[in-house]
């Protein structure tokens, strides 16, 4: 699944550094705290899998209930070539191809 996801041309999912990856899974626990959902428990199981990345120098390390998140941004990847929600892109198109 992440071979789609990185194969779409989306450039935002790429290897953090573990400050990076820390503040991602900050926010994705704030998120979750704010709307408890096994979806955004997900998304912090991707956060954290991105965190065991950037401590190995990789994209990501697989982790237990990461599937949905995955899911979800190839799905994203798919209909938009962005992995990124709308509301995480105010322009409607990829951020990291707009910081470029």
């Amino acid at each position: 699944m992440l071979k789609k996801i990185t194969n779409s041309g989306c450039t935002c999912l790429h290897v953090l550094t573990p400050r990076k990856a820390l503040y991602y899974i900050w926010e994705e626990v704030v998120e979750l705290a704010e709307e408890p959902s096994m979806e955004e428990l997900s998304d912090v199981a991707f956060a954290f899998g991105r965190f065991l990345g950037a401590l190995t120098g990789r994209l990501y390390i697989r982790v237990p209930l990461d599937r949905r998140s995955l899911r979800k941004m190839a799905k994203r990847a798919y209909e938009t070539g962005c992995i990124r929600s709308l509301r995480h892109r105010p322009m409607g198109t990829c951020f990291e191809k707009e910081n470029t």
